[in-house]
């Protein structure tokens, strides 16, 4: 019943969006939490899709969703159940930014840290010297292998020098 409250906004996301967010509605439908706050959650949700990054995964944004309706719960049914948002339902607006920000700031918090970039793309990392990290490069040759390789090279040029100066 209330992914119908969402159901319009997710219609007018981009394709990429829209999978991202499809896959957070359906996680949210099985998320035993839900139904403490389920109109609350779907409400602010609802609105908030439109502006919400899609770098975060979807279970740190819906963590972050439950933490922001228990915490800002009273001021969010103070405005749903006033007058005022039956004839402006943009009266949630200002509660609906907030949480927008948080996720905003998460986001940053992640991209700053590294672990993201500002596209969602993934990030790769090189360790450098090579020597600090826990196993040598693969193609890295043994010092002992190469002085004796060149060693049996030089055995064996000086072995075909000798034959053919003998000849």
């Amino acid at each position: 019943m209330h992914r119908r409250l969402i159901e319009p906004a997710l219609q007018q996301l981009n394709e990429k969006d829209a999978v991202y967010f499809y896959d957070l509605v359906r996680r949210l439908e099985f998320d035993p939490r839900t139904e403490r706050y389920a109109n609350l959650i779907y409400l602010v949700l609802r609105d908030a899709i439109p502006l919400l990054p899609t770098i975060l995964e979807a279970k740190t944004l819906i963590d972050d969703l439950f933490i922001f309706v228990e915490n800002n719960r009273v001021a969010i049914e103070h405005r749903i159940h006033s007058p005022r948002y039956i004839v402006d339902p943009g009266f949630l607006r200002p509660m609906v930014l907030l949480y927008v920000k948080v996720i905003s700031d998460r986001c940053w918090e992640r991209v700053e840290a590294g672990e993201v970039t500002p596209d969602g793309s993934n990030i790769w990392r090189m360790n450098w010297p090579y020597e600090e990290a826990e196993e040598e490069f693969p193609f890295e040759e043994e010092e002992d292998e190469t002085v004796s390789n060149l060693d049996e090279l030089n055995d064996a040029l000086a072995k075909l020098k000798s034959e053919s100066e003998s000849k």
